[in-house]
């Protein structure tokens, strides 16, 4: 439509023939066999872009900063000992992270224990959590809550390791753990590629996970169940079905790992 309105409004300034029959068939005809070509071009552009986009952030993680984990274990822990200090440190009464002692407690009794910690996203900034102390118990529901903004998230980063600046004691004892983040996160593929990951694939453990996870009738809705492409950050998919898929990945990650 607007190669042939283009075509007359041009015409009309020549004052020629018009769009004759001839004309319009030939011009159909070389609209049809660039339809493809355009199509793959403007896909082109947008795997191009995708291409740019992984090498730009493979390049910043190459780029940034070492960090180290500032945690220690547990029975690591002696009184004549300190813990590693970290790189990061932020300048608060000239206090390292982990150069605060740490009680002489028995590993089996805590999974965690806190000693006047301290965190901050940024050196400048003014700190989101101030001398912390506490423990946590093993094998125990142990539950934080409180008002939007007060730390929540930053508390589970501080334990497992990931604030860049902090001060105090952060003893563990786990050698790893699971994290579900507010803003659920998923990778380029299949709906099946983002539950199962890099674990071996088990079909009854799969259905049993899906089914515990209410992605059952999710996959009914999908037009190519979980066969459906995620897109980019899982923007193929709702805001529900990202948060029980991201809970899904961890769930079957557990059988294996």
């Amino acid at each position: 439509m607007l190669g042939f309105a283009t075509y007359i409004l041009l015409d009309k300034a020549d004052e020629s023939l018009g769009l004759t029959e001839g004309i319009a068939f030939a011009a159909l005809s070389t609209f049809e066999l660039l339809d493809g070509p355009m199509v793959v071009i403007i896909d082109g552009f947008e795997h191009l872009q995708t291409v740019i986009n992984s090498f730009r952030r493979v390049q910043e993680y190459l780029l940034s900063e070492e960090r180290e984990d500032y945690r220690t274990f547990l029975e690591d822990v002696r009184p004549s000992s300190r813990p590693r200090i970290s790189r990061h440190q932020i300048d608060e009464d000239n206090v390292p992270l982990g150069d605060s002692p740490i009680s002489n407690l028995v590993g089996q009794e805590f999974v965690v224990v806190v000693e006047d910690a301290s965190a901050s996203y940024a050196l400048e900034n003014d700190l989101v959590l101030r001398n912390l102390s506490f423990q946590i118990p093993r094998a125990q529901l142990t539950v934080i809550f409180g008002p939007v903004g007060s730390g929540k998230s930053t508390l589970l980063k501080l334990l497992l390791g990931e604030m860049p600046y902090a001060t105090g004691s952060v003893a563990i004892n786990f050698p790893k753990a699971a994290y579900c983040p507010q803003s659920p996160w998923s990778t380029w593929g299949t709906v099946r590629s983002n539950i199962v990951g890099m674990s071996m694939w088990d079909e009854k453990w799969y259905n049993t996970v899906v089914s515990a996870c209410a992605l059952s009738e999710d996959f009914k809705e999908l037009a190519h169940g979980d066969q459906t492409a995620t897109g980019a950050q899982g923007s193929g998919l709702s805001g529900g079905q990202k948060m029980r898929l991201a809970s899904t990945h961890f769930t079957y990650g557990e059988c294996f790992n």
